[in-house]
């Protein structure tokens, strides 16, 4: 086994980088191999170990710094984990309003509704990634002096006043929910 310090030798001035422009170099050495053998029979001579035959060869050790790899396996093991009730509130992240189902990016104010009349309730999120909506998990619709509807409740509703709907970012839009609900005569 022969072992080379490349790092050491790098920068020396027997170090030859590549002249067609990739990255790493080359170094040369002359190593020297030889058979031997060791007089244990002390036969007076010299040295008990002595060269049989020796041969000297030049070599080439070539870095290349310009490899590939693929990874054909990862093995995690888990060590050990904590556990933590954390709470985070991203509402400040999350942006709810009146809306059209024809432009749910674009919020829709001053308008009057009658019973019965359908109403847009987008969210959407202005997060810049952090957070997406999915899905209405609940929508409640409060009014002064009146009990408050839960329009979606655990992601459950009643189709016949309540259509909810999410339409996927694209690359101009952010993800947006929609809820077409009807204004109830409980409102009015």
């Amino acid at each position: 086994t022969l072992e080379m310090n490349i790092t050491a030798i790098n920068g020396t001035e027997y170090w030859n980088a590549f002249t067609d422009g990739t990255r790493g170099g080359w170094v040369e050495a002359c190593i020297e191999t030889y058979l031997q053998f060791t007089d244990d029979l002390n036969l007076g001579n010299d040295d008990a170990v002595q060269k049989v035959t020796f041969k000297n060869n030049v070599l080439n050790v070539s870095v290349s710094l310009n490899a590939d790899y693929n990874v054909d396996q990862v093995g995690v093991v888990r060590e050990g984990a904590t556990n933590e009730d954390v709470k985070t509130d991203y509402s400040k992240f999350i942006s709810a309003y009146e809306c059209a189902d024809t432009n749910p990016y674009s919020p829709v104010t001053g308008k009057t509704y009658n019973q019965g009349d359908e109403i847009g309730i987008c969210v959407t999120d202005e997060s810049g990634g952090i957070v997406q909506v999915e899905e209405f998990v609940d929508l409640v619709v409060s009014q002064e002096g009146a009990t408050d509807c839960n329009f979606i409740l655990n992601t459950l509703y009643n189709p016949d006043i309540t259509t909810p709907e999410c339409l996927d970012a694209t690359a101009s839009e952010r993800r947006v929910c929609i809820a077409k609900i009807r204004a109830l005569a409980r409102f009015f």
